[in-house]
């Protein structure tokens, strides 16, 4: 027990206190008493129960105190298996494996508790070897030694013969079949390798015969190749691959198949007959790549390590690539590169704009044929390929503001590799691009009252560069530049007019407007009198004690203009005429400044524009001592 579990123990014993009377010695309790439900599984799972089990000795492979959850095994099987069944670790050790023992999942043939049939079987023998080995059973023809079970040629867990036999095929058939009746089948007596013929399981044809069968052997002519009497019968009437060419005339290319050079046909063919067709010594994928690598030459650890396998490599149909013998082309295609892969993919051909390379049929230059560590069997990284042929395009990435896929060198997230029907070999027109990924603001603007022209005419590249720019935003040009592109009489009133609002000098166009659109007129971020008071706050000063001038409080706009003027301030008409735009001149204003007639340039010098204290809105803070006390004639003369 660790330290830690020892302490705990004894803090809850100390909270306990002292028990109250005598108390008697411990029984501890058995593993059942907690596990009742344990029981009735091993009646269910039975009637065959594992020895350990029958005794009572859960801690045989239990833990009494492991760790919280789980099953508290000591070790994992195979390894507590075998500390019981020494017998079997030994011969472990050589030979072939059944699958389920390399794996070390016991527990797919045998239970782990109880069990229904002998040696802890979850199922009887044969149902439990059928339900992986269903094609046993496909053909229409059986073997009769089907009947007697699979462990009659068998052998469960390991065998020293291929296929877990349990001798050797010819030992194994002449159990049953006798030289005498083979040699009478046959006509002459024959060696032990049936299973070059006959399928040992099932088939379609008579006899038990290969689903592939060697011309002679389907026409039961074995005297075009053997000798049928004599001294040594079955012997070949010649030697490969002279034999062969008798009936198959070579073929003759400059690109040939070392094992067809060499007349090494038995290396790929058996002669008689075989499951694989045309007569293949195994399935054409291991029979390839036990020669041919299609990882290149890497250790089979960096195959595994692969996360694109080419489709046909895959299901192993190297033949559809490849001629087994000889070709015109390199690498014993079957047609030139360029037309090779059209014959699978021709759907990537399709369109108005084609990638000069997937045009030109140079699939190679960008992808593997066989495999590679990266998506879409490509021989590089994205960008690195791209760049190759784009290198003034590589150079954008070193600008001030980058769009996150082409930094991230995801060419492909924006522009088909192959063909499209958009300019630029785009994936999509720029509005439904550029939704892939800014869907959110997309469905933000769709609820805008007003929706800036570029944005409705799905124009994104108007305003943003694709890939990257030296500007906010990815912009084109300065903001300011990018504006008045379309806005050009605001740009050229920018330029020549002597006052211009500091936001506009600044080419900050967006400090007040919204670029894609909004719910306040003119796409402003707020309304218009926010939007000012944000900058000029003082202009509010007396709007919540004191008063406002009217046209302050409900429009900036209608003395100042937003952008440019020719006067200062912003203002909309010359000083001299803008208060009396609303306030007649003349007698009326003589009136209220005691038969002083005031001209309109001088309004400002005596009253704050926006508001003030009170009713007359006169500057705040130092005065003129003579306009202090209301008494203007030391330095104006009254209207006579």
């Amino acid at each position: 027990m660790r330290w830690w579990a020892i302490g705990l123990l004894l803090v809850l014993l100390a909270s306990c206190g002292p028990a109250p009377g005598p108390q008697g010695p411990r029984v501890r309790k058995k593993c059942v008493d907690c596990h009742p439900k344990m029981v009735a599984r091993v009646k269910q799972e039975g009637p065959v129960v594992h020895a350990p089990v029958a005794r009572g000795d859960c801690y045989g492979c239990h833990r009494p105190h492991g760790l919280i959850g789980g099953a508290f095994l000591k070790v994992e099987p195979p390894v507590l298996c075998l500390r019981c069944h020494k017998d079997l670790e030994q011969k472990f050790r050589q030979g072939f494996l059944h699958r389920p023992v390399k794996e070390g999942r016991c527990d797919r043939c045998h239970g782990f508790h109880a069990a229904p049939e002998p040696k802890l079987l979850k199922a009887k023998t044969d149902e439990l070897c059928l339900g992986c080995h269903k094609e046993v059973l496909r053909g229409r023809y059986r073997h009769r030694a089907l009947q007697e079970g699979c462990l009659k040629c068998h052998a469960p867990h390991v065998s020293e013969v291929k296929g877990l036999l349990k001798d050797r095929v010819s030992s194994l058939c002449l159990e049953c079949h006798s030289p005498e009746d083979l040699e009478k089948s046959h006509g002459v007596a024959v060696g032990g390798d049936c299973v070059s013929c006959h399928n040992p399981h099932s088939s379609d044809k008579p006899h038990l015969f290969r689903a592939s069968l060697h011309a002679p052997v389907k026409e039961e002519k074995c005297e075009k190749c053997h000798r049928m009497s004599g001294e040594e019968p079955l012997k070949t009437v010649a030697s490969v691959p002279d034999l062969c060419w008798r009936c198959h005339e070579k073929d003759r290319a400059w690109e040939v198949h070392p094992p067809y050079r060499e007349g090494s046909c038995l290396d790929c063919h058996n002669p008689h007959g075989s499951a694989f067709s045309p007569l293949l010594v195994s399935s054409p994928q291991k029979l390839c790549t036990s020669c041919h690598s299609y990882f290149l030459g890497k250790k089979k650890s960096e195959h595994a390590a692969a996360r694109e396998v080419h489709g046909a490599v895959k299901k192993g149909l190297c033949l559809g690539c490849h001629r087994p013998h000889v070709s015109p082309e390199k690498g014993l295609l079957r047609t030139s590169r360029e037309k090779l892969c059209l014959k699978c993919h021709r759907n990537k051909f399709f369109g108005a704009v084609r990638h000069e390379p997937a045009s030109r049929g140079l699939c190679l230059d960008c992808h593997a044929p066989h495999e590679s560590s990266r998506p879409g069997l490509l021989v590089a990284e994205e960008e690195k390929l791209c760049f190759r042929c784009h290198p003034g395009t590589r150079e954008e990435q070193s600008a001030f503001s980058v769009h996150t896929p082409f930094a991230q060198g995801k060419c492909s997230g924006c522009h088909d590799p192959h063909v499209s029907g958009q300019k630029g070999l785009l994936r999509k027109g720029w509005m439904q691009l550029c939704r892939g990924c800014h869907g959110g603001w997309f469905r933000e603007v769709e609820g805008y009252k007003q929706v800036h022209l570029p944005v409705a005419e799905k124009r994104c590249d108007l305003c943003h560069e694709p890939h990257a720019s030296d500007y906010p935003f990815q912009a084109p040009k300065p903001l300011a530049e990018v504006c008045y592109g379309c806005h050009e009489k605001l740009g050229e009133r920018a330029r020549s007019l002597p006052v211009v609002h500091a936001p506009v000098e600044r080419g900050n166009c967006k400090e007040c407007h919204a670029p894609h659109g909004g719910n306040v007129k003119g796409y402003l971020r707020r309304d218009q009198q926010k939007i000012c008071l944000s900058c000029h706050g003082e202009v509010s000063e007396f709007w919540k004690q004191g008063v406002a001038h009217p046209p302050a409080r409900e429009d900036c706009l209608k003395c100042h203009r937003p952008h440019t003027s020719r006067y200062r301030a912003l203002v909309r008409v010359s000083p001299s005429r803008l208060c009396f735009t609303c306030h007649e001149d003349g007698s009326v204003l003589a009136e209220s400044h005691e038969g002083i007639a005031p001209s309109g340039r001088l309004c400002v010098t005596c009253h704050d524009p926006h508001g003030g204290a009170d009713e007359r809105q006169l500057w705040s803070g130092s005065t003129h001592p003579p306009f202090e006390e209301d008494n203007c004639e030391p330095c104006h003369r009254r209207k006579k």
